[in-house]
């Protein structure tokens, strides 16, 4: 590798970023983080004098395989690509709940997958440097903004489906699961370890290495049910029932339950996590059963997602996997949950689940009107969505093929509609209120 082929490709990214820094994008996310790049391949271009030959191959490689796919990304995040009523809400509760100085950046991708980077995007750029300019670390610190960047995929052909979109929820629970289990996991990590080892000893009294090795595997399927199902708790905390409305869209992609293993990244099955989200908080969510026991359409619809939610959970399937190979592992889980409900739900800095009106603000869909406020006070996301959720179920039952397909666009029309028109509301008010 020559010093010229790599100086070519640093002068290329360097014009590929200024050039794509002239795009119309929604949020500052894209832009602080399209200037966070041109910083780092700004230094790269300034410093390569500095590069020791023995590193010309790793960086080029590093170049190519990384910096440039993850800046494609930047590029698809142009507004007309991602759903940008969702945004300003979306940004204003992760403010609210991990600081001022984070920012979601959504990137659109084929695959029908949602995902979060919790690693900070800015972090990573002064670590890179770090590792090919070691004695320059006092002056990489200082060149980068103060902001935290994390990408957020989402599946491009969804980018309109307000409702489906309630799994962001999931994602931002991601970081609080990162907070627990570097603060408290720890805690009682250790003694689940030992309970397994004892359990699976007690298994294979003659065996050790069967014993070790099943220890090992489970403590692996245990932090794998406590990533998961942490990020959806407070999922819910934020989203309500929609979170697990959007669990039960997505399950019917699972063709036969699972226990979390290599094979499948250690992913608690998805009927398992509705499963832990109606028995340990829908149940205990006074409010919306409540509204569930109402006389109006609204809660008849709401009923229907329930009672199906509820026929989906009658076959234990999901729970016969762990009973008959790790009933211990879903144990101790379980025996966790109380006190990581409460933990999460002290955690959330305001209260998201509202319920208040719900049956006024669907039977203003079904009048083809935005729901983003009511008496003049805005409405917050949860109940946008959630409310959503339940108008959508109508359509469901009501319509078929083309007309079904018309008013599913309406309905997401409006609430794409209500959720800008309410976070511009509650700007104004919050400005007047000052």
């Amino acid at each position: 590798m020559t010093k010229n082929k790599l100086y070519r490709r640093i002068i290329g990214l360097y014009d590929f970023i200024n050039e794509i820094s002239e795009y119309d994008y929604y949020n500052r996310a894209s832009s602080i983080a399209i200037e966070n790049y041109f910083v780092f391949v700004q230094y790269l271009k300034e410093n390569i004098d500095k590069l020791e030959a023995i590193h010309y191959n790793k960086l080029y490689k590093l170049i190519n395989g990384h910096i440039i796919p993850n800046i494609r990304y930047i590029q698809r995040t142009e507004t007309k690509n991602i759903p940008w009523s969702l945004i300003s809400n979306i940004d204003e509760i992760l403010k609210n709940e991990l600081g001022s100085d984070c920012w979601l950046l959504f990137r659109p991708q084929w695959h029908f997958n949602y995902s979060v980077i919790t690693e900070d995007l800015i972090s990573y750029l002064k670590e890179t440097l770090y590792i090919f300019f070691p004695d320059d670390s006092g002056n990489i610190n200082t060149i980068f903004t103060n902001e935290k960047i994390h990408i957020f995929s989402f599946p491009f052909l969804e980018k309109t489906n307000v409702l489906l979109n309630s799994i962001i929820g999931h994602e931002i629970g991601h970081f609080y699961h990162k907070k627990w289990e570097q603060k408290d996991y720890c805690h009682f990590k250790e003694e689940q370890n030992k309970v397994l080892k004892k359990y699976y000893d007690n298994l294979s009294p003659e065996n050790f290495i069967d014993s070790y090795n099943s220890t090992e595997e489970g403590m692996k399927i245990l932090n794998g049910i406590y990533r998961e199902i942490i990020s959806d708790i407070y999922g819910y905390f934020l989203f309500g029932p929609s979170m697990i409305f959007s669990l039960f869209d997505l399950s019917e992609f699972e063709s036969k339950q699972m226990l979390p293993s290599k094979e499948n990244r250690y992913y608690p099955s998805t009927k398992y996590r509705i499963r832990i989200l109606m028995d340990y908080l829908f149940k205990n969510d006074t409010d919306v059963n409540n509204l569930l026991a109402e006389e109006t359409e609204c809660s008849k619809y709401l009923k229907k997602i329930i009672d199906e939610i509820n026929d989906y959970l009658n076959k234990e399937d999901d729970l016969l996997s762990y009973n008959s190979e790790r009933k211990m592992e879903l144990e101790l889980f379980v025996s966790s949950l109380p006190d990581i409900v409460k933990k999460i739900k002290k955690s959330i800095s305001k209260n998201y689940l509202k319920y208040n009106n719900t049956h006024r603000l669907f039977d203003n869909l079904g009048k083809s009107l935005p729901i983003n406020e009511l008496s003049y006070e805005p409405i917050e996301i949860m109940q946008i969505i959630f409310t959503g959720w339940i108008y959508f179920k109508k359509i469901n039952d009501k319509y078929i093929g083309d007309e079904y397909v018309v008013n599913y666009q309406i309905l997401m029309r409006l609430l794409l509609k209500s959720l800008h028109s309410s976070f511009i509301n509650k700007k104004y008010k919050d400005k007047d209120s000052k």
